[in-house]
């Protein structure tokens, strides 16, 4: 019950990140703009769009993929960005579980706060590689401040996994060889900065 809640909750995420990623014009900041904020309309025919029609995902399957005003076609940016930021919370506890090798407590067992912890960073990640997926989709051009931001939470999970010392999620990392080359296999810290 409650993967489907943060799934339902991905879904409204994955909605407001396609109106990021279609107002965005390539310039000043990619959240704190005025281009942002404002009604929804349809691209088309510049029809205000009401609030049914902006359920995702299941406005677009009942309006059969078009606007109710002019009946153009609706990008299938749309549903998919919802669907796949759905998908990136639904899976980021899972994802964190697998890798950093926690096993589940029985129902009401308390976890570690830095299975949280990773959780956030992994969906925070993924959500804002879809953001800048579909800006780049649309534009050609991946925004520098979603590119850092992923790089942030690249360093918080490396400090994680060094402060709680979950070291088997980094066996598959491609920064594991690097660190052999250069002879740092048994430092994580000095792993992720070469």
């Amino acid at each position: 019950m409650t993967t489907v809640l943060i799934g339902l909750f991905g879904l409204i995420i994955g909605s407001f990140l396609n109106v990021v990623a279609c107002r965005y014009d390539g310039a000043g900041s990619l959240l704190f703009s005025r281009r942002i904020g404002g009604r929804s309309r349809c691209v088309s025919c510049n029809k205000t769009l009401r609030w049914y029609e902006l359920a995702p995902l299941v406005s677009f399957v009942f309006q059969l993929g078009r606007c109710r005003g002019c009946r153009a076609r609706i990008s299938w940016q749309y549903p998919v960005v919802e669907l796949a930021a759905a998908l990136t919370l639904a899976g980021a506890p899972v994802l964190a579980a697998t890798l950093s090798r926690v096993e589940f407590v029985a129902a009401g067992g308390p976890l570690p706060l830095w299975y949280y912890l990773l959780t956030i960073c992994f969906a925070l990640a993924g959500l804002t590689l879809i953001l800048a997926a579909a800006i780049d989709a649309r534009l050609s051009l991946i925004p520098d401040q979603a590119t850092l931001l992923v790089a942030l939470l690249g360093i918080a999970v490396s400090v994680l996994a060094w402060r709680y010392e979950f070291f088997g999620m980094l066996e598959g990392s491609f920064v594991a060889h690097y660190g052999a080359l250069f002879g740092f296999r048994d430092s994580i810290v000095v792993n992720r900065l070469v």
